[in-house]
């Protein structure tokens, strides 16, 4: 009847390689989409629609394993205006573990449409953590819109307990609290035969074990070195430590998400997402941190540096985050610790003061508290607050800015990102298209690093009935763009009676 579609590759000896199959509505709106390669299921879609016609949610299983490992679902705007289909609020859940990620709230201009505010709360718990700002500005090949982003802070505080456990304390309890009274996280340590067996793990509050990170290997010591994030006896997440030789000193962590599980036996596949190494000093205290981020094809991504230094008594004086993809001499978060003091049962207390890079000509005085720990350097609580006095001058600042130029089709031209917000000039990533008409664009480049050179090009062509006729991809895993195509795809057309 018309809403079935079905596509075959074949190789070179005649034999079926691959088979795509997807459903469409009476619209022609695709419901489902499927892909199998040999016979076995590679990656699936699922789509819905709202009674208006508009998305509203899709459902991803991006390695055929029959767990869905991306989410969405929008609220879609229902008013016959300018807002009619746009979304009203999303709410995602990037790795399909029913856990809410993120819930997205889109405020728009009711006469032109136009998005002018996205609430962005990072773990769908009420508390906003970035506020975006958006400016659309007609010109006159369309319009251009920029994005400006504020983190928000909430005042908190944190909690911690200790058990002895073989001899040293260790972690029993954590609560996190935000100045309203609601809990943010709440975690329980559960130890077996000296060694750390489970940690429990509340989002909100409610005496529910949202997941456990479950401990799947010790080394001779007790200590972890292997853990899995279970929900609902699925792993989604895994975490292995490293230690330097005979000591408990953490040197090495690495992450992964997962990959692939198969339920009937158990087993799971990983992809690594982040690698953090850690040197220490000769009172075993850490100096240095180095993180590096991946992709799915385990390029890196990103870079950063943590730097720590100490006062003589060895109490920690200041941390330094800098992002080494966006220039070393740039430094994007200062913690300072200062005040210690010591009280009759051993425990330190000190004041703690962040500052972050965002728009203003200074550091901006994000927010402080003060931190107290126990003889052996455990935190038994914590208080943080926003600054009493933040740098002056900032007034409306931003620590993200975006810059998109639309045509009149509201198709994107060109796309700049500076991820810190502090320098107009000079983006971290520029994206620039070229389009055949309203529906098609003819070429793309990616400048990831903002350097004025593209990293990837890519050039669609059609032919005279407007039929898609080639791909071409120069700069990607074969190396940076150099002129010559890394990927070339072409088609052969036949009309069906």
């Amino acid at each position: 009847n018309g809403n079935e579609v079905q596509f075959r590759t074949w190789s070179p000896n005649g034999q079926m390689y691959g088979e795509s199959i997807s459903t469409y509505n009476a619209d022609g709106k695709q419901l489902t989409s499927q892909y199998s390669v040999q016979g076995t299921l590679d990656n699936r879609r699922v789509n819905t629609y709202d009674e208006a016609g508009f998305m509203n949610s899709q459902y991803r299983d991006d390695t055929g394993d029959g767990i869905f490992n991306y989410k969405w679902n929008s609220v879609n705007h229902t008013s016959d205006d300018a807002l009619l289909g746009k979304r009203e609020s999303v709410i995602v859940d990037s790795d399909g573990d029913e856990l809410a990620d993120a819930k997205g709230t889109y405020t728009y201009d009711r006469t032109s449409g136009r998005l002018t505010q996205l609430d962005w709360d990072a773990r769908n718990n009420g508390k906003i953590n970035t506020v975006y700002t958006v400016v659309n500005t007609d010109t006159d090949r369309g319009y251009t819109q920029v994005w400006q982003g504020q983190t928000q802070f909430h005042p908190n505080t944190v909690e911690n307990t200790y058990e002895e456990v073989n001899g040293e304390q260790m972690l029993s309890t954590s609560i996190s609290t935000y100045a309203d009274g609601t809990i943010g996280t709440s975690t329980t340590n559960t130890y077996t035969d000296n060694s750390l067996a489970h940690i429990d793990v509340d989002l909100g509050g409610d005496g529910t074990v949202d997941y456990k990170w479950v401990t799947t290997g010790t080394n001779s010591m007790g200590k972890v070195t292997s853990r899995e994030r279970h929900v609902n006896d699925i792993p989604y997440e895994k975490t292995q430590f490293g230690y330097t030789v005979g000591t408990d000193l953490v040197n090495n962590v690495v992450n992964y998400k997962l990959n692939k599980f198969t339920e009937s036996s158990g087993t799971a596949t990983w992809t690594k997402t982040e690698s953090t190494n850690f040197i220490y000093n000769e009172d075993e205290k850490v100096i240095r941190e180095t993180q590096e981020t991946f992709d799915d094809d385990n390029n890196v991504t990103g870079r950063s540096e943590t730097l720590y230094t100490y006062d003589a008594d060895g109490n920690l004086t200041t941390m330094t985050y800098d992002d080494l993809d966006h220039g070393s001499s740039l430094i994007e978060a200062v913690y300072t610790y200062s005040n210690w003091t010591t009280d009759a049962n051993g425990n330190k207390t000190c004041d703690v003061e962040v500052t972050r890079l965002t728009s203003c000509s200074s550091e901006l005085a994000f927010s402080e508290g003060t931190e107290t720990y126990d003889s052996e350097d455990n935190l038994l609580s914590a208080s943080y607050v926003a600054h009493s006095n933040p740098t002056a001058n900032c007034d409306g600042w931003y620590n993200y800015e975006e810059q998109t130029e639309f045509d009149e089709n509201d198709n994107p031209l060109t796309i700049k990102t500076d991820y810190y917000g502090d320098d107009a000039t000079t983006w971290q990533e520029i994206e620039t298209y070229t389009w055949l008409d309203a529906d098609n664009y003819s070429t793309y480049e990616e400048d990831t690093d903002g350097d004025g050179s593209a990293d990837v090009r890519q050039e669609v062509t059609y032919d005279a009935n407007g039929r898609f006729d080639s791909y071409k991809v120069d700069g990607n895993d074969d190396g940076p763009t150099d002129g010559t195509w890394d990927f070339l795809l072409t088609p052969t057309t036949e009309c069906l009676e």
